[in-house]
């Protein structure tokens, strides 16, 4: 084999494989934009939103699970909703136990110390 037929062969073996892999990255590319197409159009199902602005505004929806048929709930209540439910799984992740009125409870269970005022 001479050296012309080597570097033939190796220029192929390499542009085979950098198309393989251009390949690959473009597949990645459009499954990735196919699958944000189908998120925008399952919230667009979701919330009624039409305006396109205001759907690639969005990162997502929330829903709140409530029991019978509810209209809406106003921004406020909603998030306050969400919040608390944030907090909620922070401190079970924390090992600590929402305590009254939200306070949350050390890890025994306990309120933690009153703090002194110096």
């Amino acid at each position: 084999m001479s050296s012309d037929e080597f570097l033939g062969d190796r220029k192929k073996a390499l542009e085979d494989s950098f198309f393989a892999k251009e390949n690959e990255r473009l597949l990645k590319r459009m499954r990735d934009e196919k699958a944000k197409l189908a998120a925008k159009d399952a919230l667009a199902e979701a919330s009624r939103i039409q305006d396109d602005a205001v759907l690639d505004a969005c990162d997502g929806a929330v829903a709140i699970p409530m029991r019978g048929f509810i209209p809406s709930y106003n921004l406020q209540a909603a998030m306050g909703i969400v919040v608390g439910e944030q907090l909620r799984q922070q401190q079970q992740a924390a090992g600590r136990s929402p305590g009254p009125a939200g306070r949350s409870l050390g890890p025994a269970g306990r309120s933690p110390a009153p703090r002194s005022e110096a």
